[in-house]
């Protein structure tokens, strides 16, 4: 007796609560619903002997302060009335079936006892009675389940379903006891649920009727890891229903789950909750008896009907049965997507004509695939269109270099049904979110923004076909050149190795898919060797051309640096003809690109183009030098910028390539920084020689055959070189320091110099033996490619490479030239000159701590007269921090007395030099000032400002 009386106090405490949270959600816009359902709610319990105490004035009051109006001109007046309807109908006497089944009302009580359920148990699921309808709420939608007590009863939704079809849980999750062992059943219908809860048994279903459980719920439920029953009603709908359950909760990954047949005692449309009523509220016997149910048989096939054409007509609306959880209708917006209903099997897809689909892959469950798109099976056995044209996953990789996960779809373009197939592979996460995948819409994807969320969910259930039906993770790159493995990717083609990654199409960088593609052969090859190659070899500056571009093959397995190949002079003078000509050794004309793109431009195509030349002409285009000495130490670094992406990050990639670059001024002389220089090798001179009238038919001729035979050089070199071992490559580095030696002497016996020549003759030296390989791949002789009037070119470029430390050396041997013209200043800080220069100072000098500084006027002045462009020397002294206060240093000048006359002071701006810089010039006062016009620059004539070339003419080709 004692444990009654606590049940029951526990009962009315949770009706208690129950009611206060029901009059919490009482709004501005809706006060009297809430209220009025709360009081005939408690009502119910108000004569039970546990309502004790002012519970009643404790509501009211609780109803006031949430904003109870006083229509009824009394506070709380209508929890009041509620509360008085609530004890009204608890004390109405049961009605009989007979009654019942005329229509008549049918009390809380009278349901309660005809399905064997108690209060508790309705309490435990949140339902409550409002208006002769018992209400309950379903996790993850925002509407109430409610059912009319009266027979013949019906059960619905307050609103439609709508967009929350796809239930999170499953009803009756969140109220799970048992263990790790004990068994879940898939009921149909919530009263089933409390049925089982009331004997202490784990139940759940779908809200769907008797359909499977959506995506997410079987998720939900073999994340559980316990045993999983389907129990539906004794009708062909739950023998079909019991199917699909079974079906999609295996493709959700669930083992141990089966189907269970009810008894046939039980009638045509028993449930178990009236196997519940059947065993009379015996709870052992209701656990025993569902236990042993035995497995259920499949339904019979029913005949497949003749196939019809799809129709915008929504299919005809079914009767719903007592226990029917259905939807009344779909949203408005999918009604047009239906089409009359057709048998459904998990089958092959092998209906798709042109499609290239891995084999033995199977269609997800509850999804068909025709001609006219996928198509999902509803809850009401309705086909719903997800795409409007097939669409299939049918392959996944993986990078190599990242690790992210890709997949690969084909279709066809909505509404073509003989358009061709494509292909597009994007990452994993592109496809799964909706948001992101409305997107690729602008590559073919045929769906529109109202199919996304259907769609990610169709491919979500396509990844478990392509596991179910062992398609193997391909290792891809986004990358084309040397791979890791020793096996080089020549555009799309593999070479060397038959484990080389294959290459992966980025629909979202279709600048560096373009380019990539366009590495190809075409024409015929006899035609290449036989014309166009020959005459291409017969120019010196297009054969060093050709032979900077293979040079890049060595960048990866020779752990070289990348470099700039440099064709400056006048305009028409053939360097655009000498730059397709060079892309036809390799691909196809359109890889010849124009200076004018932004850095991230020429960067996706770089980050692409792995191991392979880059072509960009005429540099005069750029409207700011600048722009141009930044896109070329991109290339010399080798570095791209990482970034952020939706999906995250995107890390710096390693690019290697050599820039061959077109211009009418040198790219060497855009920019003062001597690392670009050094990395630069400019040759200035008419690539297709002298301009005559039998310079330009050449160039016709040579463009012509271009067009029609190219690429075959590349893919030979490439074939060639692929089948190097390391011993191989180690007698190529041996080849290439015996020629950098050569070209070293060769050097000295010209007479050239350069600050940064090594440098340059370790690229000329590079460049060399890629052309002597090219005559290895042919086998004939070696040849001569680095020129000594190309190399007087290229070494004339470097000669001033470094110009802030040509410039202060220059600059202190000048000072170090005019001692006269140098104020002196002692301890006492007057001057030691006895008498000023009549042409005025140039410096000022601390005897006692021996600091110099240059007069900053008088310094600008001389750099302009030696040639050099000053404020870009003194900006190059300020990034190296040799200024001693950024340049802006102030000294006085003190002039000598004369006669009775005080001292004349000047106070002026200065260049004070700091350690750094001397130690970087080193000893200059032996040496002599740079000459300006055949004259020593002391003299205070203007000079010539262009005469900057040390060898003072051009290259002569």
């Amino acid at each position: 007796m004692a444990t009654k009386q606590t049940r029951a106090e526990a009962s009315w405490a949770g009706a208690l609560r129950m009611a206060e949270k029901m009059i919490g959600q009482t709004t501005d816009g809706n006060r009297s619903d809430p209220l009025y359902a709360a009081g005939c709610f408690i009502g119910q319990f108000a004569d039970w002997p546990e309502a004790t105490g002012s519970w009643e004035a404790d509501l009211i009051e609780l109803a006031i302060i949430h904003g109870a109006d006083d229509s009824e001109r009394k506070p709380g007046g209508h929890l009041r009335r509620g509360i008085a309807d609530g004890r009204r109908k608890s004390k109405a006497r049961p009605e009989s079936p007979a009654r019942a089944s005329e229509g008549e009302p049918e009390s809380l009580d009278a349901f309660v006892a005809r399905k064997g359920l108690t209060l508790t148990t309705l309490l435990a699921f949140s339902a409550y009675e409002e208006r002769g309808s018992l209400r309950w709420p379903v996790p993850g939608v925002p509407v109430r389940r409610f059912r009319t007590l009266a027979r013949p009863h019906r059960i619905g939704w307050e609103a439609k379903l709508g967009e929350h079809r796809d239930l999170p849980i499953p009803y009756g999750f969140e109220q799970l006891r048992g263990g790790a062992g004990d068994p879940v059943y898939i009921v149909n219908g919530e009263s089933s649920v409390w049925a089982c809860y009331t004997a202490g048994v784990d139940a759940v279903t779908s809200c769907l009727g008797e359909k499977a459980p959506t995506g997410r719920q079987c998720d939900a439920l073999v994340s559980l890891g316990r045993p999983l029953r389907v129990v539906y009603d004794l009708d062909d709908a739950g023998a079909k229903g019991s199917k699909l359950a079974l079906e999609k909760l295996r493709t959700c990954g669930a083992g141990d789950v089966s189907a269970l047949e009810l008894p046939a005692i039980l009638g045509a449309k028993g449930d178990v909750n009236d196997l519940w009523v059947q065993c009379a509220g015996d709870k052992a016997r209701f656990a025993s008896a569902l236990a042993s149910l035995p497995p259920r048989s499949a339904p019979a096939p029913a005949p497949a009907p003749a196939p019809a054409p799809s129709t915008d007509k929504p299919a005809p609306k079914r009767h719903r049965d007592d226990d029917d959880d259905r939807d009344d209708d779909r949203d408005d917006d999918r009604k047009a997507d239906r089409r009359p209903e057709q048998p459904f099997e998990l089958a092959r897809i092998d209906d798709l004509r042109g499609a290239k689909l891995p084999t033995g892959l199977r269609r997800p469950a509850s999804y068909t695939i025709d001609a006219g798109g996928v198509w999902e099976r509803d809850e009401r056995d309705n086909l719903v269109r997800v795409t409007h044209a097939p669409l299939v996953m049918v392959g996944r990789s993986r990078d190599i270099r990242t690790g992210q996960e890709y997949r690969t779809i084909t279709f066809r373009a909505a509404g073509a049904a003989r358009s061709p197939w494509r292909e597009v592979e994007v990452e994993r996460g592109r496809l799964l979110e909706s948001r992101m995948l409305i997107k690729l819409t602008d590559y073919g994807l045929p769906i529109h923004s109202g199919q996304s969320g259907d769609c990610s969910k169709y491919l979500a259930y396509s990844e478990e076909a392509l596991q179910a039906a062992n398609v193997p993770e391909v290792a891809t790159t986004d990358t084309i050149g040397w791979q890791d493995d020793g096996g080089f990717l020549r555009g799309a083609t593999v070479h060397g190795s038959a484990d080389c990654p294959r290459y992966r199409s980025d629909p979202l960088n279709p600048e560096g898919d373009a380019m990539v593609q366009r590495i190809r052969t075409g024409g015929d090859r006899s035609a290449f060797y036989g014309e166009l190659f020959p005459a291409v070899e017969a120019l010196p500056v297009i054969r060093f051309m050709v032979a900077g571009l293979v040079s890049t093959l060595l960048l990866g397995p020779l752990d070289l640096e990348s470099f700039v190949l440099d064709i400056a002079g006048m305009t028409s003078g053939g360097k655009t003809t000498a730059l397709r000509l060079s892309t036809a050794m390799v691909g196809d004309a359109r890889l010849l690109q124009p200076w004018e793109s932004t850095r991230s431009f020429h960067e996706r195509i770089r980050s692409a183009m792995m191991d392979h030349p880059v072509w960009l002409d005429d540099s005069r285009q750029v409207a700011d030098p600048a722009l141009c000495v930044q896109l070329a130490y991109d290339v010399v670094n080798g570095v791209t910028k990482g970034r952020a992406t939706p999906l995250g990050t995107q890390p710096s990639k390693k690019t290697r390539s050599v820039l061959l670059s077109t211009g009418e001024r040198p790219l060497s002389t855009m920019g003062t920084a001597g690392g670009l220089k050094a990395r630069c090798l400019t040759v200035t001179a008419d690539p297709m020689g002298d301009r005559t009238s039998e310079t330009s038919d050449l160039c016709a001729r040579l463009s012509g055959l271009a067009r029609q035979h190219f690429g075959w050089l590349w893919a030979d070199m490439v074939e060639y070189v692929s089948m190097f071992d390391p011993m191989d490559w180690e007698k190529v580095r041996s080849r290439m320091h015996a020629i950098l030696q050569r070209l070293t002497a060769r050097a000295t016996e010209l007479g050239l110099s350069s600050l940064v020549m090594t440098r340059q003759l370790q690229s000329l030296a590079q460049l060399q033996t890629a052309g002597n390989l090219i005559d290895a791949m042919m086998e004939r002789p070696s040849q001569v490619y680095v020129t000594d009037d190309i190399l007087r070119s290229v070494l004339a470029s470097g000669a001033t490479a470094d110009q802030p430390t040509l410039a202060l050396r220059d600059l202190l041997s000048w000072v170090a030239m005019n001692p006269a013209r140098v104020m002196r200043v002692g301890n006492t800080g007057e001057a030691v000159t006895s008498s000023a220069p009549s042409t005025g100072y140039i410096a000022h000098q601390n005897l006692r701590t021996g600091a110099e500084t240059i007069l900053r006027s008088e310094a600008m002045g001389y750099l302009t007269r030696a040639g050099y462009n000053a404020d870009e020397v003194v900006a190059g002294w300020k990034d190296r921090k040799w200024l001693h206060e950024g340049g802006d240093y102030k000294v006085t000048l003190v002039y000598p007395r004369t006669g009775p006359e005080p001292a004349r002071t000047r106070t002026v701006r200065g260049f004070r030099f700091l350690d750094a810089a001397r130690l970087a010039v080193g000893d200059v006062a032996s040496e002599s000032p740079r000459l300006v016009s055949g004259r020593s620059t002391d003299d205070e004539g203007e000079g010539n400002a262009d005469n900057v070339n040390p060898f003072g003419r051009r290259v002569p080709f």
